[in-house]
This record gives C-alpha cells, structure tokens and sequence, in this order.
C-alpha cells in the first residue's frame, strides 16, 4: 500500500488530498483544509505556512510515501511540439533544440520536461512545459517554508489531468475542459482520451473580480480560439474546481461568457469527510502520484529530489522477497523447459536411428556422423561427380546479370581416373570490381576450390580489362585423389 499527498497552497488556505492504492485499487482518504490569515509577502506569513503544514500532516490518518505539488501556471511556457518517433530514445537532447527559438530565454537557465499525447504513424506529440530554474528554486522554497519537500513538481495547468486516475469517466474520446479558479490565476486544462493536450493559465482569479472581468473573458475567449486552432473539436463538457467554484454566481457568469454548460466537479468521496469541489487542483496532484508512464515533472536535473536511496531502504524487505519470488519462479520454468527437451530430443534420436537403419542399413543416432555421411558419402563410381559441361554450366551461371563478359579462353581439366581437376578461365569485363563478384560467386559454389585471381590488364581499344582465374574443380563427397604408389612385379 502506498499513500500519495496532493499539496496546494493558495492565498487564503492551504489544502492537501491523501490517495492510498493497494492492489490496483484507488481510494481518497481524506481532504485537509487549513486556513491562512496572513496574506501573500508579510513577514509573518512564513511561520504560519510552516505552522499550517504541521497541522495538515498531523490532520491526516498515516503519513504519506509521496507528496505532489504544483508551479503556478504563469511562469511556465506550456506548448505541444511533435517529433519524429525515432528520437524517442533521446527526446531529453532534442526538446532544447526545439524549444530554443520559440522562448523567452536560453534553455540551459530553464527546466524543460514533457510527457506523451499521442502517437501517428512515425510522428509523436508531446505536451512540452520549460520554466526558469529561478522559478523552480523560488517555488520549492515556497514550499519548504511550509514544511513540504514533495517529490514531484507538476506544471500549472496540466497538472489537473491526475484527476484522470480518480476519475475514470474523464477519460473519454470527447474533449472535456477543466477550469481551476484559483486566487489569483484559472488554468485550463483540455482532456481528450484522458490526456491533457492542451493548457493555458490566465493570470485572473476569484479575488480578483469583478474589476478584472473583462481581462479574464478575453483570456478565456483567447485560450479557447487558440484550442480550436490547434485542430481540436470544442469541449463536450466542462468542470468547475478550485476556490472560485465556491463564489457565488461564478458558475453562471462563466457558462454566460463562455457559451457553454458548466457544473461543478464531483470530486470522489473520501473514506473520512466530505469532497467539495475547492479541493480540485489538490485531488489531481495527489491523483498525479499514481499516474504511471512518464509525465511532466518540473523538479528534475540538479532539483530532482535526493532521498530516493531512502524511501528504497524502507522497502527493501519487499524488494527482496519479490526479487527471490522471481529468481524462484524463473529456476522453476527453466527446469520444466529442460525436461520437456530432453523428452524432445530422445523423441528424435530414436526417428534419427529408425531412419538411418532404413536409408543406410545401419542405425545411427548421432547427428553429427549421419550430417557427415550425408556431405561425403562413399562411392564406387570412378567417374567424376562434376565434368568439363559442368563446369561451363556453373560459370557461365555465376556470371551477375547485366554483366557484359567476354571469354578469351577457358580451359578444364578433369581426368576420368582423378576426383578433382583444373580450370584456367580469361575473359574480359568492365571493371575489377565486376572480376571480383565473379570470383565471390565461384568460391559460394561447393566444387571451386583454390581459387587464384591472376593478373589482370587493359584491354586494347577498350575500356574493358582482361583478366585471368584459375581454381580447383572437387566436389563434396570426392575428396582429395590418391597417388598410387609403384609395386614391385
């Protein structure tokens, strides 16, 4: 069981979601809500948030293995890029190159991670988020004067597609929008199959209005045209979270500017309390944990956390009781395999010998003795297995279609009473490299033996060369003839 923690910290509270998974199951313990009086840049507000964090942590049921937090959207450049599936291997290499004319700033000062949309063809789309290193430290310290060091650092508004995990039914081929109200800031997240393929953060929030309306619709109006540019179908639905969902008449207000229907999220009921749509961004983030394959993580590089060795010490018992189940398992299927081999193969050394005793009239069971009769088998016949026509045949075969060869003279020796023989070719070609194919082919066949590339020269009144072979003819099964040697009368 693993229990993850979804941090977020706004003006006025500090919010936190507990997510425990067991067996492939999800499960919401708990929602935490502490208030915060001191606002944003007092001095005293850094005690408080340390304080606040104390009393979120000790308000949960059991600590968490993971806690997930989140960089404001308006300091994060968020972008769809595609790439060419066979960079796959090396997309950390080659995001820099892509990302470095379209921002701001030089992507050795930024922290630049993605995670995958889709894939066509050859061709991948990525959700591509870049934020200054500045702004990760200031953003960690931020958090760490509340008394958090979370392992994962989402990006603005993608980071609200982890309610995927909690909620199943947003996961569908329809496009679907979330609006987190916030603050200060909305983000806007698209969803389609479950994926955020789109994001935008609009630096308007709740606190903000009415005087700021105007500038937040045309945010919205803006945002939602540079969706639809991308080649997207509009929004099948659309979800309220965040602190401005608990403002009166905010529901209405965006559904009129928008144009379209908008409800609240139903966040998943915990096993403890109550679920209330405020608690949206902090339910992604601690969704966010359990998201498997890769997804954007801004506390990367030189800020990726450093007690990874720790949290892998306090497993190590389940790590090695689960290593030696494999070990186990895998000696268990070897030792099956084995035996079910050596089944096969007694099987088939009795066919073997069955079949020798048929075809050569004794039994023979090794492989290696039948193969060798097989390649050299005895004969009585004096006669040789490959004549002077053969050996026109063969190379006049050998010769590369398209090839123009000429034969000056080509001379075969094979004696009656000899298993092997003489060839002596000159011809002539085009180029060496054609003389050079020619003498490949003939030592690929099995009865050209020795082969010696002669001289070669340049033809007369052509641009042709003349060349010369010599080779020895013995096929398999002749072997090398004997000399006899001389008797006495």
């Amino acid at each position: 069981m693993a229990r993850f923690l979804g941090i977020d910290i706004g003006d006025h509270a500090i919010r936190g979601a507990l997510v425990r998974t067991a067996l492939r199951k999800v499960e919401l313990e708990r929602y935490v809500e502490i208030p915060l009086t001191v606002p944003p840049g007092d001095p005293a507000r850094g005690p408080e948030l340390e304080q606040a964090g104390r009393n979120l942590l000790s308000a949960l049921p059991a600590p968490p293995d993971s806690v997930v937090a989140s960089a404001p959207g308006d300091v994060i450049s968020l972008r769809t890029v595609e790439l060419p599936s066979s960079v796959r291997k090396r997309i950390d290499d080659v995001l820099p190159f892509e990302l470095e004319a379209s921002l701001p700033y030089g992507t050795d000062d930024a922290v630049i991670d993605h995670q995958p949309i889709a894939t066509e063809g050859d061709q991948m789309k990525l959700l591509v988020a870049s934020m200054m290193k500045d702004h990760v430290r200031n953003t960690l310290e931020d958090l760490r004067q509340a008394g958090i060091e979370p392992r994962e650092l989402a990006a603005g508004s993608a980071a609200l597609d982890g309610l995927v995990n909690l909620m199943p039914e947003l996961k569908t081929s329809e496009p679907i929008l979330l609006l987190d109200m916030a603050d200060h800031h909305t983000d806007l997240c698209f969803l389609l199959d479950g994926r955020c393929v789109f994001g935008r953060t609009v630096a308007v929030g709740i606190e903000d209005m009415p005087g700021s309306a105007a500038e937040l619709e045309r945010g919205l109006r803006r945002t939602l045209t540079a969706y639809r540019v991308e080649g997207f179908a509009a929004p099948s639905a659309v979800y309220l979270c965040g602190s401005g969902a608990a403002a009166s008449g905010t529901r209405e207000w965006l559904a009129d500017r928008l144009g379209e229907s908008i409800s609240l999220l139903q966040l998943p009921q915990p096993l403890e309390g109550a679920a209330s749509a405020v608690f949206g961004r902090a339910a992604a983030l601690a969704g966010r944990g359990v998201l498997g394959g890769h997804h954007i993580n801004l506390r990367t590089g030189e800020f990726a956390a450093a007690d990874t060795g720790g949290r892998l010490v306090e497993h190590v018992n389940l790590i090695t009781t689960c290593a030696v189940a494999v070990v186990m398992s895998i000696m268990f299927s070897l030792k099956a395999q084995q035996s079910v081999l050596i089944d096969e193969q007694a099987d088939l050394r009795d066919q073997l010998g069955k079949t020798t005793k048929a075809v050569l009239g004794r039994t023979v069971e090794d492989p290696d003795l039948v193969a060798k009769q097989i390649s050299n088998p005895k004969s009585s016949d004096p006669l040789p297995q490959f004549d002077a026509f053969d050996t026109l045949a063969a190379v006049s075969s050998l010769v590369a279609e398209g090839v123009e060869h000429e034969v000056r003279r080509l001379r075969i020796d094979v004696a009656q009473d000899k298993k092997e023989g003489r060839m002596e070719l000159q011809g002539s070609l085009t180029t060496l490299e054609e003389r050079d194919s020619m003498v490949e082919a003939l030592e690929g066949h099995p009865c050209f033996h020795d082969i010696e590339r002669g001289k070669t020269t340049p033809a007369r009144g052509k641009e042709r060369i003349n060349y010369q072979i010599e080779a020895t003819l013995r096929c398999p099964g002749d072997g090398i003839a004997k000399k006899k040697g001389k008797g006495k009368d």
